[in-house]
Parts: structure tokens; sequence; C-alpha cells
């Protein structure tokens, strides 16, 4: 019995690990949604930092995000697009500029929305 309490406890102690988890800058790619915040800029991450405590050109901490999926996002003027510094890499930029293509050249579904007679 004490043998397997040893064999157990010397398990435990070697999958312990004292590597720190730190959050990493460089992201695999976009996910589902991309956020706007309220000072027209976008970010990659709902949980980005500057979308969370940033401030805008005037000092005015941001209160305000706007999630819009993917499937929806277009640039329509490329030279007033702004991205995050942080969260937003050169390569998330490059797919956010090939979504835009991507979806500019999507057929557009109208949805009626009423009632019925």
């Amino acid at each position: 019995m004490k043998n397997i309490l040893v064999i157990f406890f010397a398990l435990l102690l070697a999958s312990c690990s004292e590597k720190k988890h730190t959050e990493t800058k460089e992201i695999l790619g976009l996910g589902k949604y991309v956020y706007l915040d309220d000072n027209a800029v976008y970010h990659s991450r709902s949980s980005c930092i500057k979308l969370r405590n940033g401030h805008d050109d005037n000092g005015h901490e941001i209160y305000a995000k706007q999630p819009i999926d993917t499937a929806d996002f277009y640039i329509e003027d490329k030279r007033y697009f702004r991205v995050c510094s942080r969260c937003v890499t050169d390569r998330i930029y490059e797919q956010m500029l090939d979504i835009t293509e991507r979806n500019s050249t999507a057929p557009v579904e109208k949805i009626y929305i009423g009632w019925d007679d």
C-alpha cells in the first residue's frame, strides 16, 4: 500500500509544471468575430487590453464594442481602416483584407422582415 502511495505522489509531482502560462502576441488567426470599438478601431479579440481599457484620441475611455461576424465583415474605404496595434498582427491584417475581398464579391442576400398578411 505504501508503494502505491509513493508512486502516486511521485507521479503527481512529475506532472506539475512551474511554467507560467502567458499570453502570446502572435495569434493563429481570426475567430468568428472582429470587434469595432467606439473609436473606429478594429480588434481581433474581445479580450484585447486596449479594447477593455483603452482610450480614444481625446483621452476618453472606450466603453463600447461592436462584434461583427466575419461573414459580414467588409471594409468600405481602406484608407480609413484602423486596426489595433496590440492584437492585430500582420497576418491577421492580411486575413481581414482577404475576408473583405471575399465578401465584396459574394452575392448579397436580401431578407424581408415583416408580418405576413
